[in-house]
């Protein structure tokens, strides 16, 4: 909050510039989250679309992970922002729903609206061709 704290001549805090200055700064933060969260549903959505079935969580967020491809350096922040934003979304109207049981795990909520077809899968000789999810840019 210092950062975006504004001071007047005479030592006191400038409200209506420092409000200004962090509620630019929250816009931004707003709008790469949501780009991040896009790339992230898109990700588990095409997952569960081409699964056609409940995909447990670890390995949902593995296949995620794959499609994402984050480097080295980015895979802890991403593999956290694929988590937290599946647990999100999930149940209560979310965007994904969970079966209990013997063949449970997540799936798409049949509102929403599946990729219109599945990507043909990978072969071992075929180059990725996802771009690397930035790091998370909030701590919570």
């Amino acid at each position: 909050m210092n950062e975006f704290t504004c001071y007047n001549a005479d030592g006191s805090v400038d409200v209506f510039t420092s409000k200004e200055r962090y509620e630019a700064a929250l816009t931004q933060w707003a709008h790469e989250r949501e780009v991040v969260d896009a790339r992230l549903g898109e990700a588990v959505d095409s997952v569960l679309a081409a699964a056609q079935r409940a995909i447990a969580f670890p390995k949902l967020v593995n296949m995620a992970l794959c499609k994402l491809q984050p480097s080295v350096a980015e895979y802890d922040a991403t593999q956290a922002q694929v988590e937290a934003f599946i647990k999100r979304n999930a149940n209560d109207g979310g965007r994904y729903s969970t079966q209990k049981g013997k063949g449970g795990g997540y799936l798409l909520t049949p509102t929403t609206e599946a990729p219109a077809e599945a990507p043909a899968p990978q072969t071992e000789t075929e180059a990725p061709s996802a771009e690397t999810l930035p790091p998370s840019q909030c701590d919570g």
